[in-house]
């Protein structure tokens, strides 16, 4: 989703200006979370219209996906503390 892929760019790029090894790792656990989600859709917690929500563990990030016949659609990629509904 293009909303999401912009989201994951902006939260590097906030990142990479304080070190980029933390921008880094942000990124490969929210990436590795995504994966993760993909193979087990229904663990992130549901709530509204047929969205699921789900921390990525070690970063202040949440993954809000809607869950497909054969696969998740990633809506967001936002930080725990904006407002992300």
């Amino acid at each position: 989703m293009p909303g999401a892929r912009r989201e994951l760019r902006r939260a590097f790029t906030f990142y990479r200006l304080i070190d980029v090894d933390l921008a880094l790792r942000i990124t490969r656990l929210i990436e590795a979370k995504a994966d993760w989600l993909s193979a087990i859709p229904a663990t992130g917690a549901p709530f509204a219209g047929g969205l699921r929500k789900s921390l990525v563990v070690g970063t202040p990030y949440l993954i809000i996906y809607r869950v497909r016949q054969t696969t998740i659609g990633i809506v967001r990629v936002r930080h725990a503390a904006e407002d992300w509904r």
